[in-house]
């Protein structure tokens, strides 16, 4: 089974469990993981709906830092998807400066740091 093939079949037991679980507590990390394994198997169009349904831009305006920091955090991460690099900097550099030390912001410098490559290549080089 090739990685793509692996990445899928994880993508559709979560659209399943999505599906047949409606009032799940998680939904929303749920989405995150499902977008996560969709751009690792580079079904771009579906995981970009699917990370557009984790974050929304009122968590900047009350959502506090880390309301804040996920919106950049996901937001980039679909601008990443996009190769829209102007877009991509322009989030990065409205990161909350007291969540600078996160994973998160560390994730989005890697991506930006391997900006040509793949959101799968990216991430395996990243896990090394």
């Amino acid at each position: 089974m090739s990685a793509n093939d692996s990445y899928t079949e994880a993508a559709d037991l979560i659209k399943t469990y999505l599906r047949n679980h409606q009032h799940i507590e998680n939904r929303h990390s749920l989405h995150w993981h499902l977008a996560q394994m969709l751009a690792m198997a580079d079904q771009y169009k579906e995981a970009k709906a699917n990370f557009k349904k984790t974050y929304n831009v009122f968590y900047t305006w009350v959502g506090g830092t880390d309301g804040k920091a996920w919106y950049y955090y996901a937001k980039g991460t679909v601008a990443f998807l996009d190769r829209d690099k102007e877009k991509f900097i322009r989030l990065l550099s409205k990161w909350p400066s007291d969540s600078l030390s996160e994973k998160n912001y560390d994730r989005m410098q890697d991506l930006l740091l391997h900006w040509e490559l793949t959101y799968r290549e990216a991430c395996e080089i990243v896990r090394q």
